[in-house]
């Protein structure tokens, strides 16, 4: 059973190495590896930590306590965090200096890591997906909006984040890539189906990495038909306004 005490004592932090927006922590435990940590800097601090050994729940939420007071918190002032939990198991070092043939991973090895690695890709997307989320309400708040994040009610409606003012309500939806025709469509045919309005004029506003070329058309069209304003914002667009966010999305 695993008792974390300060720093000082039992569990250290060791950085590895660090960039102008990133920082590799060793997670040591009297003298062992417990494991490492990545972390990525905006205002909102994303981080993986990566174990291996298990440990328990309860020992968990302790390490993940002394993360945030004796690390995150000393690095610097943010919004929020949030962090990735994985139990992995290494199976080789590479580098250029280095003979791979000597640390050469078995088929079963191999198997086991893509299992991991499309763990972490899913876990990956989940959190960046949070972390959009974030920054898009961020944005509104800068236009002078009272924006939050949708309940899950409103999730499952394809709505990500709602913001308003006196006379507008906005439900946004925030999308990865590309958003095409028939995605631009489902988006507002769900919207459109929610009175959350409160007799405010309500907004249909699609946050997305690019559109198609004739989106304006397509905006023309689908406000005809749904009766309601559609706003189609480009992640570069927030990025001009929230520069800070330019190397995490």
């Amino acid at each position: 059973m695993l008792h974390f005490m300060k720093p000082k004592n039992s569990l250290y932090f060791l950085r590895l190495f660090r960039t102008p927006n990133s920082e590799v922590w060793l997670i040591d435990f009297k003298g062992q590896r417990l494991g490492v940590i990545h972390l990525h800097f905006t205002k909102c601090i994303y981080g993986d930590v990566i174990l291996w050994d298990k440990i328990t729940d309860s020992e968990m939420n302790d390490l993940i306590s002394y993360l945030k007071d004796w690390l995150v918190d000393t690095i610097q002032d943010r919004d929020d965090f949030i962090f990735s939990v994985y139990q992995a198991k290494e199976i080789g070092s590479y580098s250029d200096t280095v003979d791979h043939d000597d640390y050469a991973p078995t088929k079963k090895d191999l198997k086991e890591h893509g299992v991991l690695i499309n763990k972490m890709l899913s876990k990956y997307q989940d959190a960046r997906g949070q972390l959009n989320e974030h920054v898009v309400k961020e944005y509104f708040a800068k236009l002078g909006f009272v924006s939050i994040k949708a309940s899950q009610q409103l999730d499952a409606l394809k709505v990500d984040v709602i913001a308003e003012d006196d006379e507008r309500l906005i439900c946004c939806q925030v999308k990865s890539g590309k958003v095409d025709n028939r995605k631009m469509h489902d988006i507002c045919k769900a919207i459109a189906g929610i009175d959350e309005s409160n007799g405010k004029r309500k907004i249909i506003a699609i946050v997305a990495d690019s559109f198609p070329s004739t989106v304006e058309l397509i905006k023309d069209g689908l406000e005809a038909k749904f009766g309601l304003r559609v706003w189609s914002i480009l992640k570069s667009q927030i990025l001009q306004e929230l520069p800070q966010y330019r190397k995490t999305l």
